[in-house]
């Protein structure tokens, strides 16, 4: 098994292999519904990155809890490239293919992989 890099804020965190608990909460975080009220969609959007983002990286760093998440100055990129190499880390969208709700995404230049 390979463990895989995503950058927050600047600094590197490696994943390695998930729990079956991680993946219960990971397939738990990506079918948050949206609300009816358009802003409230765009938070929950937000809450489903952070949430998926915090369950992969939370193993190795407990203290890298949503609302810590909340707290750091990440990019929109990052959390971007983070939340797309954790669902294919996770094998919830096939290596290539484009995450929900984006045409022709390009691989992650901040998350990669290494051998474990």
């Amino acid at each position: 098994m390979t463990d895989i890099t995503v950058t927050l804020a600047g600094t590197p965190y490696t994943i390695g292999q998930l729990t079956l608990g991680q993946l219960r909460d990971l397939s738990v975080g990506v079918v948050l519904p949206d609300g009816p009220d358009p802003q409230d969609t765009v938070r929950r959007s937000f809450d489903r990155s952070v949430s998926i983002i915090a369950v992969a990286v939370g193993e190795a760093n407990p203290e890298l809890t949503p609302a810590a998440l909340y707290k750091m100055k990440i990019t929109r990129a990052e959390m971007r490239d983070a939340f797309d190499a954790i669902l294919r880390f996770a094998g919830m969208i096939p290596a290539g293919e484009a995450p929900p709700g984006e045409a022709g995404a390009v691989e992650s230049t901040t998350a990669t992989s290494s051998p474990a």
